[in-house]
């Protein structure tokens, strides 16, 4: 994931820019703009992505913009540059990032979007591929010029305004960070009115680090329509950021884990209502020590870029009830709560529990006017379901992301964890 002070700026509608050589607009035009755009039925800023995609769509010429870069929140304060091609012919982008934080250190990071996939090269240098994500029914190469809201976002008032002494239009947006609201922002974007390209992007507001502090920043934005054959031939391609196709079936074999390993196979047929799946990344500890010996990550064949919808944690089984076991239950999923539900499973050569439980629930104490030995449980179905899984020397801790997570994952029920639990099958075999 993104370090916070560079996608600090996707939080508040991240970047575009500015040259487009226009005449002066009169206000009547620039209120008619607005209005069309508020008149939408759709949220504020869809009418504002469609009028992007059109400006942008210049057969045989590719968008480039240079965005200086300043923000000002304490340990997280930086400098930096930013650069966009995005050829609207092809759908295909690229951005480039370099800033210079407070401590004088430099960080880079790279993004092709391409082949229906979102390329990221990390600080660290780790280059992973993930699903695009485009909104207002508009691509994820075009959406890139402005950014999407999340799930921290929201598009709130479309203005009339003015920047650098000449007239815009303003996307204002006001966001927080969920939950704790350590971060709270207001940003106000500005428009050129009759093409839509951002002018510069400004925003104010506090972030509560150790201590509160201000947070303000300033995009400036100049942007240029280039001739497509200018461009390296290779300057959409995820290779030129270092991507390499992953075999993780490969890395499982070629790895002495320590403990027979348990999986559901490269790719798993669907049933019913369930997608097929595909083994994605295998993550394994950057520490030494009892700990889980590697995570499985399994995706939808039907969006294999996108988040994991299945993840496989494989233990020892000594080490999971000497180290992790108690205190895994202790903290959410709490599936040691009475609020939670579980079912024996037996397998060939091994054991299985299902949880049913829910994703948010009160701890001990923490419910008001009860006594600190009650839980009261929550007053619906349950949304989470969890699979602990002991075959003999292995353990494997299983999980689908739940409603509280971005996305529901379609396992994440009874019959979706069952499934999995029967599906298990040993590597060696395979």
């Amino acid at each position: 994931m993104r370090a916070m002070w560079v996608r600090l700026c996707a939080i508040v509608a991240v970047i575009g820019i500015l040259t487009t050589g226009c005449e002066t607009i009169t206000r009547p035009i620039l209120d008619n703009t607005i209005g069309a755009v508020m008149g939408d039925v759709n949220p504020p800023g869809a009418k504002v992505f469609r009028g992007l995609e059109q400006t942008l769509n210049r057969p045989g010429f590719i968008y480039h913009v240079t965005i200086k870069t300043e923000l000002v929140t304490g340990p997280f304060s930086h400098t930096g540059t930013i650069q966009r091609w995005v050829d609207a012919e092809h759908d295909v982008a690229r951005e480039e990032v370099s800033i210079s934080l407070a401590n004088s250190t430099t960080q880079e990071t790279a993004t092709v979007i391409a082949n229906g996939k979102d390329y990221r090269r990390e600080f660290s240098g780790e280059v992973s591929a993930w699903k695009p994500g485009g909104c207002y029914g508009v691509s994820a190469a075009i959406s890139l010029v402005l950014g999407c809201p999340d799930f921290t976002v929201q598009w709130t008032t479309v203005e009339a305004g003015q920047y650098a002494g000449k007239p815009s239009i303003v996307l204002v947006t006001n966001s927080a960070t969920p939950g704790d609201e350590r971060l709270t922002v207001t940003g106000r974007l500005h428009l050129e009115p009759d093409t839509y390209l951002p002018i510069a992007l400004e925003r104010d507001g506090t972030n509560k680090y150790a201590e509160t502090i201000q947070d303000r920043g300033n995009w400036i934005f100049t942007n240029e329509f280039i001739p497509a054959d200018s461009v390296a031939n290779d300057l959409f391609d995820p290779v030129s950021i270092g991507y390499v196709e992953r075999d993780p079936a490969g890395q499982l074999r070629q790895t002495s884990w320590g403990i027979p390993v348990y999986w559901l196979g490269q790719h798993v047929d669907g049933t019913g209502e369930l997608p097929p799946l595909i083994l994605g990344l295998v993550e394994v500890p950057i520490y030494h020590g009892p700990g889980y010996k590697f995570n499985l990550n399994y995706h939808s064949d039907n969006g294999p870029s996108g988040p994991p919808v299945v993840a496989i944690e494989g233990w020892s089984t000594m080490d999971w009830k000497a180290n992790d076991a108690a205190r895994r239950s202790k903290r959410p999923p709490r599936w040691d709560s009475p609020c939670w539900e579980r079912e024996e499973l037996e397998l060939l050569g091994g054991r299985a529990t299902i949880y049913s439980g829910f994703a948010s629930e009160p701890s001990p104490g923490r419910t008001p006017d009860v006594a600190s030995s009650e839980i009261t449980c929550p007053d619906q179905p349950h949304d989470q379901f969890i699979a602990l899984v002991e075959l003999g020397p292995t353990f494997l801790f299983i999980e689908a992301s739940s409603e509280s997570g971005l996305s529901k994952s379609p396992f994440n029920s009874h019959e979706g964890m069952e499934a999995i639990v029967r599906a298990l099958r040993p590597l060696s075999a395979s």
